[in-house]
């Protein structure tokens, strides 16, 4: 077997560790967060309602992302029928999390060698960054695996197999013409793809963001070549005009049907670039210090993979190296000179990372294996390794969440699992080296999800008030159901948190001026909101507390801001609105416009 192509076996076992890893997010139930809610609530109404264009929350758009993510999600979930339960919610994220590690260990065969692949795929699915979006139903990780699909292709046209001097046969022109007609004649199919792919990553996420990303380390690398005859190719004006014409399909169709967008994507968008969005802005060395936590625990690698890929990565201009160095350094440089920055926009450049990550274990290693055998003695863990850790520990044991026999747990395993992990990282046949080192990482992982989810997840109490309010709800006598009204003029992304716990016919209430709406045909209602919106409802009428939380989550634990749920009888002269022709604005639906106001539009 070709030692740069990957086996059946070898992507059958990457797989079955990604579903593992990834998997447990699915079963788990661990709750979603505010942010986690918005993709699947999406997706269920674009699944009820058949728009395919304009994601929405209730009847409001929400046009804050493209709706690639929405797409996929709606389609993964047809089998089921529907998007509640947290299996298919997270489905998603699961299945593109796999892929792109697939592309990672694809890519990083073809460029180092089958070895060198196995470990930047195990490696990309361990890293701390990488594995809590693989968990999470976000769209960051959809948009990730479109632009990884972009950069697999530009490595299997600009590395071919076949081509020992590294040439890019496979995109060149397929006629010969004057220079002047070159960007005219035409390509072959692969480079169309390449063309549509790079479209495609404007249907996911901000707009413009995801192409950008996709082609720094792509345009770096063949500019830093100074050769004029490998940019060419991908100078084709057909080729642009496709990227140009998938990326700009949705945006245009949104436009047409809510021309204000332009105010929604000015202020998320621009407010990034130029600052005015302060609620991210951060230093220029934001992500090189940020990096080092996020490619953890592979931190202790990454230097000695830069010091090995470094002669050839600066002296040999068509090295695998020197474009995993694009991407890996002129990424974040990039990605720094706008103000606004985050750390899940390092999520799409962790690849070249885990790559040089997986080139320094293997030095590691090998250094390691050079060690006397005294030195390589399992029992020195139990000082190095699981004395300092069970001493932490202990010192905090009084500050841990959860019962004490958890603490005594680890207590008993770290030990144990020091002797295994230095036991196996000595050995001499890398699989038994590998397969223990990553089997004790995942499993540590994987317990930190479902500790975390259980003891320390801020949105647990929410999502557990709403489970038990629609278990009432649900449970009721037909005939004294009241309307279910959320409102969404507090925090959107909390509401979406609710409308994803809560029963569907649960309607939302763009602000409570909605309460006007002749949609309402009932006297009382139960309106989900939270504390400190009390004074605002008893403006509309008697207002009685049916339940609230005890205490507030995701650091919301004032008085005013746990989740309420209020009865409200409305008087019998209450006035009602109708809103048939009421419309909200992207802005007003994600609460950066205040409005509409029923009070003020009748």
């Amino acid at each position: 077997m070709d030692h740069r192509v990957l086996s059946r076996m070898d992507v059958l076992g990457l797989i079955a560790f990604c579903a593992v890893l990834f998997g447990i997010c699915m079963v788990s139930e661990r709750p979603l967060s505010i942010h986690e809610a918005v993709l699947p609530v999406t997706s269920r109404l674009m699944l009820a309602d058949g728009d395919l264009v304009v994601p929405k929350t209730g009847n409001a758009p929400w046009l804050e992302s493209p709706p690639l993510p929405q797409w996929i999600s709606t389609i993964l979930a047809i089998p089921f029928g529907h998007v509640e339960s947290h299996f298919v919610a997270r489905l998603g994220n699961v299945v593109m999390a796999t892929l792109i590690v697939l592309m990672a260990a694809w890519m990083s065969t073809r460029l180092f060698g089958r070895n060198i692949g196995l470990l930047t795929g195990l490696i990309l699915a361990t890293m701390v960054e990488f594995t809590k979006y693989a968990w999470l139903a976000e769209d960051e990780i959809y948009l990730c695996a479109v632009i990884t699909s972009v950069l697999t292709w530009f490595v299997w046209m600009e590395f071919p197999l076949t081509d020992k001097e590294g040439s890019s046969a496979r995109s060149r022109p397929t006629t010969s013409a004057a220079w002047y007609l070159a960007p005219f004649t035409g390509r072959s199919w692969t480079m169309l793809v390449f063309f549509v792919l790079l479209g495609m990553t404007n249907l996911c996420k901000g707009i413009l963001f995801g192409m950008v990303v996709a082609l720094v380390p792509c345009v770096s690398f063949i500019v830093l070549q100074f050769n004029y005859e490998r940019l060419k190719p991908y100078l084709w004006v057909w080729g642009v005009l496709t990227t140009i014409c998938i990326g700009l399909a949705w945006p245009f169709a949104s436009y047409l049907r809510y021309p204000d967008v332009i105010d929604l994507w000015r202020f998320d968008l621009g407010g990034r670039v130029d600052g005015s969005y302060a609620a991210i802005n951060e230093p220029i060395w934001y992500y090189p210090v940020n990096l080092l936590w996020m490619i953890a625990p592979w931190t202790f690698a990454m230097p000695a993979g830069l010091w090995m890929t470094r002669k050839v990565a600066l002296k040999e201009k068509m090295s695998a190296e020197r474009f995993v160095w694009c991407w890996a350094i002129l990424l974040p440089a990039v990605l720094s000179i706008p103000a606004g920055k985050h750390h899940h926009y390092m999520l799409h450049g962790m690849i070249p990372w885990a790559m040089l990550s997986s080139i320094g274990l293997v030095q590691c290693w090998a250094w390691l294996l050079s060690w006397p055998k005294w030195l390589k003695n399992p029992a020195w863990s139990l000082l190095s390794i699981a004395t300092p850790a069970c001493l932490a520990i202990y010192l905090l044991k009084d500050k841990m969440a959860g019962p004490e026999v958890i603490t005594y747990g680890l207590l008993g395993a770290i030990p144990v699992i020091a002797i295994l992990l230095a036991w196996g990282v000595t050995r001499t046949d890398r699989r038994i080296a590998s397969g223990v080192l990553f089997g004790v990482i995942a499993s540590a992982m994987i317990f930190g999800h479902l500790y975390a989810g259980r003891y320390l997840d801020k949105n647990r109490l929410d999502a557990q008030f709403c489970q038990e309010l629609a278990k009432e709800y649900e449970a009721s006598q037909e005939s004294s159901k009241m309307p279910l009204l959320v409102d969404c003029g507090y925090h959107s992304h909390r509401a979406f948190l609710c409308q994803f716990y809560l029963p569907t016919e649960a309607k939302t209430l763009p602000n409570l001026s909605f309460l006007h709406s002749s949609e309402i045909n009932s006297d009382d209602v139960l309106v989900v909101s939270i504390s400190g919106k009390q004074a605002e409802l008893e403006e509309y009428g008697e207002v009685e507390i049916v339940r609230q939380i005890e205490k507030g989550s995701g650091g919301r634990d004032s008085e005013d801001e746990r989740l309420t749920v209020y009865h409200v009888h409305f008087p019998q002269t209450f006035e009602k609105i109708p809103t048939e022709n009421v419309r909200v604005s992207p802005m007003q639906a994600i609460n950066r416009a205040k409005g509409p106001d029923l009070t003020v539009i009748r």
